[in-house]
């Protein structure tokens, strides 16, 4: 398969998280933000490049950035669980 596949493939994901994570978006109490759909995305997006470009290297800072992301992110997570227990 050609990269435009690739390409089409990847938008197509991108477009129905984004879809997925805006419906999403009333439903959780503002316990996210857009900027942690925002880093979802962008770790999507970071994702789909190194499985699907030839020669993506992830830098270390760009790693470091979403290792810090994602910790983030599951603290969120875990707050937002804690509170639907305790409610």
């Amino acid at each position: 398969m050609d990269q435009k596949y690739y390409d089409a493939l990847a938008q197509v994901r991108l477009e129905s998280s984004r879809q997925l994570l805006s419906d999403a978006e009333g439903l959780l109490d503002g316990t996210f933000t857009r900027e942690d759909y925002r880093m979802l995305s962008d770790a999507d997006q970071i994702r789909s490049a190194s499985d699907y470009d030839d020669f993506y290297i992830a830098s270390k800072e760009e790693t470091r950035q979403q290792v810090e992301n994602a910790t983030q992110f599951v603290r969120r997570v875990e707050d937002y669980f804690a509170k639907c227990a305790s409610d």
